[in-house]
């Protein structure tokens, strides 16, 4: 049965994170949580053609980092972005998420036809 589960999957979405730090487990936390966050929002978005996140690290006199995240989800119809900063890399996808999620739950406007 797992062979035939396999062979149903659909093709990966193009997945695209740039500028992760070079902490391995900042790194990894970080990527598995957009890659879920990606696969979660597939079942409402079926026709995602492209996911891409690029990461800014600012870094101050102290050890401590502030990151920038902006996420970029394209779709056939419309370019959704989304931005998060914060202290912490795995906290800001957390973020971002969330926003994620709710894309999904929004209600969508039904255009009304003008009339005279």
């Amino acid at each position: 049965m797992k062979l035939f589960a396999d062979q149903l999957q659909t093709e990966d979405i193009p997945v695209y994170i740039i500028g992760l730090p070079d902490d391995p487990f900042e790194a990894e936390i970080s990527r598995s949580k957009f890659l879920k966050s990606i696969e979660f929002l597939r079942k409402s978005y079926p026709f995602i053609e492209e996911a891409k996140a690029v990461i800014k690290i600012y870094e101050r006199e102290t050890q401590r980092r502030r990151y920038e995240v902006n996420v970029a989800i394209v779709t056939p119809r419309k370019t959704y972005t989304y931005s998060e900063t914060g202290w912490e890399l795995p906290a800001v996808f957390d973020g971002i998420a969330n926003k994620i999620k709710g894309m999904m739950t929004r209600r969508r406007r039904r255009r009304r036809a003008f009339r005279r």
